[in-house]
């Protein structure tokens, strides 16, 4: 019995550690911008996550008031919805979806990958723009440009649902449409995982 125990407390010990050391991860993403993106786990039929930066309020993401299987999400600023993300369901891919924050529209394709998720980008004119891609564990997740740039970061702790995004200032895409995409990312990745 004295041995079971120490087994429980050990593994209880490892895994207080991981939660701890994934929970500290930093994008190295140089000359970026930052978001703290607090996921609302008290929103159980609805995606709402509330953005920071620096601190001070930057935007609401939030879904329909039911979530079922497609979570279209929208991105507010002091109340003006400035972006929105539609959503839709695939069975073997992963969802896809349009991302429209003023006048950039982005196509986000979903595409099957064994470990992690991987998604296509393309602008209006349907020109591929790069590609997002996730890791396992939804802890991690970089969107890089066709040169294999790395333009935006997404980092999560496991077991938790608050993430930061990290964006390049050089980047082409915009930090709102960028934060739409990982919202969507972090709502598919919520439901596939209950």
């Amino acid at each position: 019995m004295k041995k079971l125990n120490f087994l429980i407390f050990l593994a209880i010990i490892v895994i207080a550690i991981i939660v701890i050391y994934t929970s500290n991860v930093k994008s190295a993403l140089e000359n970026a911008t930052t978001y703290a993106c607090d996921y609302r786990c008290l929103s159980l039929f609805k995606t709402s996550i509330e953005v920071k930066m620096d601190k001070q309020e930057y935007a609401t993401l939030e879904g329909k008031s039911v979530k079922f299987v497609q979570d279209p999400l929208i991105l507010k600023k002091d109340s003006d919805t400035v972006g929105k993300a539609d959503d839709e369901y695939h069975f073997i891919n992963q969802d896809s979806h349009s991302i429209t924050v003023g006048d950039e529209t982005i196509e986000v394709v979903g595409e099957f990958e064994l470990l992690g998720e991987r998604y296509s980008l393309y602008n209006s004119k349907g020109e591929s723009i790069g590609t997002v891609r996730t890791n396992l564990w939804g802890t991690k997740g970089i969107i890089s440009d066709n040169n294999g740039s790395i333009v935006a970061e997404y980092n999560s702790g496991w077991l938790r649902k608050d993430y930061s995004v990290t964006v390049s200032n050089d980047s082409k895409i915009s930090d709102d449409t960028i934060l739409l995409i990982f919202a969507s990312y972090v709502s598919d990745y919520s439901f596939d995982n209950k």
